[in-house]
C-alpha cells in the first residue's frame, strides 16, 4: 500500500490499492481489494463505500476536481445574484421563455435534439421524454413565466416573538447551491431555473442521452437571458461529462447546500445516501409518482383541479397514488373521478385506476369489465 508521508499520528493519503488488501469500512466490517479495483484506482481517485452496496464506488480525480470547480463558480454566483433586483430575475424569466418560443432558436434547439435521439435509439433506448416537442416546449415557456409571476421574497421575516428586553425573528433566506441530477427530459433545464427566484443557484448533471441538447438549451436559450438581465451565468452551471461518478461527486461535495435526484430508484437510492454520508440535505425521487392522501376537510372541488394539475405530464409530480378514507368516499369520488376523466381529455387519451384489491367492493359502480386503449413508451 502507497500512501503520502505525513507526522505518526496524522492520516495519510491512499494513492495505490494492491490486490487482497483489506479495507476497513461501516466501523467494524473488513472488505478485501480485487484485483480490478486495484487497477482501477489511480493517484486522487477517491474511494467510497456506499449504504446498501456490496463494492466501494471510486470517484476519479477529475470528477472531484471538476466539481470543486463548479462549487467555487457558484459560490461566487450566490453572493452576486443577493444584489440582483428581482426586476432583473423576472427580466430574466420574460426573456428565457422568448427565446424557447422563438422559432429560430428552437429549430436550433431541436436538430441537436433530433440527434440525441437518433444516438439514443441506435443503443436500444426509450426515447419517450428524450424528444423535444412542440408540447415541451410550451410546457418549459409556460413554466417560465409562472416562475416570473410568483410573488416570492428571497429574504422575508416569518415571525417575531417578543419577550420581556429580547426577542426572536425567525427568517426565511436563501439556501446555496442546489445540485440536481435528472434524466432524460429536455424541461429539467427550465425547472432547475426555478432556484433562482429563491435566491439560489444550481449545478446539475442530466443523462448522457439528453447532454448535448441540455447544452443546446443553455447555448441558445438560458445564457443569452441570464445576459440580458445582467445576472452572473455561474447561477446555473452544466458538469458536461457522461460518466457517472461526476454525480457521485457532486453529491459528495460537503460544499453543496442540497442534493436534488431524479431518476431510477435504484440510482437515486445511490445518490441519496452518497449525500447522507456527506452531511448534504437531499431531496429523492425514485420510481413512481407523487402521492395525495385526502381527509375529512378536503374540499371537492379542490381536490379535482389538484388531480387535473398533477396529470397535465409525466414529471416527478404526476399522481401515482391516491388515499381516502372511507367514510369521505361517497363525496370525494365523483370529484377525483371528474378530475381524471377532465385530465385524460386535455391530454386526448384515456385514463385508468388501478383499484386496491380489498377496495373493490367499495366502488360498485365503478365498470370493471370496461377496455381502454393504453399507449406505452414503447407503442
Amino acid at each position: 500500500m502507497n500512501t503520502t508521508q505525513s507526522s505518526s499520528n496524522q492520516p495519510t493519503t491512499l494513492t495505490q490499492l494492491k490486490a487482497g488488501m483489506q479495507l476497513i469500512y461501516n466501523g467494524n466490517q473488513l472488505y478485501t481489494v480485487t484485483p480490478t479495483l486495484a487497477q482501477q484506482f489511480k493517484t486522487g481517485d477517491k474511494l467510497l463505500f456506499v449504504k446498501g452496496a456490496t463494492e466501494p464506488i471510486i470517484i476519479p480525480q477529475f470528477a472531484t476536481q471538476l466539481v470543486a470547480e463548479k462549487i467555487k463558480a457558484s459560490q461566487a454566483a450566490f453572493y452576486q445574484l443577493a444584489q440582483v433586483s428581482d426586476e432583473q430575475l423576472n427580466q430574466f424569466y420574460e426573456s428565457f421563455s422568448a427565446n424557447l418560443a422563438n422559432d429560430t432558436i428552437w429549430k436550433n434547439i431541436q436538430d441537436v435534439n433530433n440527434q440525441d435521439v437518433e444516438a439514443a435509439k441506435q443503443k436500444g433506448r426509450s426515447t419517450t421524454r428524450l424528444i423535444a416537442t412542440d408540447k415541451t416546449r410550451n410546457n418549459m415557456i409556460q413554466g417560465l413565466l409562472e416562475y416570473k409571476n410568483q410573488p416570492i421574497q428571497r429574504v422575508e421575516t416569518l415571525t417575531n416573538k417578543q419577550h420581556d428586553g429580547w426577542a426572536v425573528t425567525l427568517k426565511k433566506s436563501p439556501l446555496g447551491i442546489v445540485g440536481f441530477v435528472f434524466e432524460g427530459r429536455p424541461n429539467v433545464i427550465a425547472d432547475a431555473t426555478g432556484v433562482l427566484k429563491s435566491g439560489n443557484t444550481a449545478i446539475f448533471r442530466v443523462g448522457q442521452d439528453a447532454r448535448q441538447t441540455a447544452n443546446a438549451i443553455l447555448e441558445h436559450g438560458l445564457y443569452p437571458a441570464l445576459d440580458s438581465a445582467n445576472i452572473d451565468r455561474n447561477v446555473i452551471q452544466i458538469l458536461n461529462r457522461s460518466e457517472r461518478s461526476t454525480a457521485w461527486a457532486l453529491f459528495s461535495n460537503p460544499n453543496l447546500n442540497l442534493a436534488v435526484a431524479r431518476g431510477s430508484g435504484p440510482a437515486v437510492d445511490m445518490l441519496g445516501n452518497i449525500a447522507q454520508q456527506a452531511g448534504v440535505a437531499v431531496s429523492l425521487h425514485g420510481t413512481g409518482g407523487a402521492w395525495m392522501v385526502t381527509c375529512s376537510t378536503t374540499n371537492p372541488t379542490d381536490l379535482t383541479h389538484a388531480i387535473i394539475g398533477s396529470l397535465d405530464r409525466k414529471v416527478c409530480n404526476t399522481l401515482n397514488t391516491l388515499c381516502v378514507l372511507k367514510s369521505e368516499l361517497a363525496t370525494q369520488l365523483p370529484a377525483i373521478l371528474t378530475g381524471l376523466q377532465t385530465a385524460a381529455q386535455n391530454l386526448n387519451t384515456n385514463y385508468r385506476l388501478h383499484i386496491e384489491q380489498h377496495s373493490a367492493t367499495l366502488l360498485p359502480e365503478l365498470d370493471y369489465t370496461k377496455t381502454i386503449t393504453v399507449q406505452r413508451p414503447t407503442g
